[in-house]
């Protein structure tokens, strides 16, 4: 089905999203298809899209202007490959490196959604001092961060449209609510790989 609905698309397709279903060879035929025309690509628990392909198609898309990774789990080295032009969502299964290397490539950055991801504290400092020009930023299910004190006002004060942690998702139109309940700041990002959490 989703490849007769690129097929359909005539060249003309603008947004590509995938959820659950996606492979390298839906992207490379929705790049194949639509490499003028191509404007965001969206992927939700995309587990099978391997990074050398997603980091081609983005590199070759010209008109690319958004890039959307919801619990998709990609290097730091893919993330700065693909990140330095594009609006960037980086959601889910994005850890402390991957955070610091968003901070040290893209100063740039003015709209950035980490919804649901495994950062703490230091992640979101380097975010902070190092994104000058940030106007958005989307923390909800974040339940690695303590946000209070100085780290709380700086958000605050820095940011034009924040979402804490705990702020409704009524809105996300993605399954990807997490139970804060069941984060522990003090455990090891990368055990919770080990425990499944994201159920890879």
């Amino acid at each position: 089905m989703a490849k007769e609905a690129l097929n359909r698309s005539c060249g003309e397709l603008v947004e590509f999203s995938m959820e659950y279903f996606g492979t390298d060879e839906l992207m490379n035929i929705a790049f194949n298809e639509s490499r003028s025309s191509l404007r965001c690509i969206r992927l939700v628990s995309c587990y099978q899209v391997s990074e050398d392909v997603l980091v081609d198609v983005c590199k070759k898309s010209p008109l690319l202007e958004e890039i959307e990774m919801c619990h998709c789990s990609y290097t730091e080295e893919a993330i700065e490959a693909i990140g330095h032009s594009y609006v960037l969502y980086l959601e889910g299964g994005i850890f402390n490196e991957e955070a610091i290397d968003v901070a040290n490539t893209m100063p740039s950055l003015r709209r950035l959604h980490f919804f649901g991801n495994l950062m703490n504290n230091d992640g979101l400092q380097s975010i902070l001092n190092a994104c000058p020009h940030l106007e958005y930023l989307d923390l909800r299910q974040c339940f690695r961060l303590d946000l209070k004190g100085d780290l709380l006002k700086k958000c605050v004060n820095k940011i034009r449209d924040l979402r804490l942690p705990n702020d409704p998702t009524d809105d996300y139109e993605f399954d990807a609510t997490l139970d804060g309940e069941d984060i522990d700041p003090s455990v090891d990002e990368s055990d919770y790989f080990e425990y499944g959490f994201y159920g890879f």
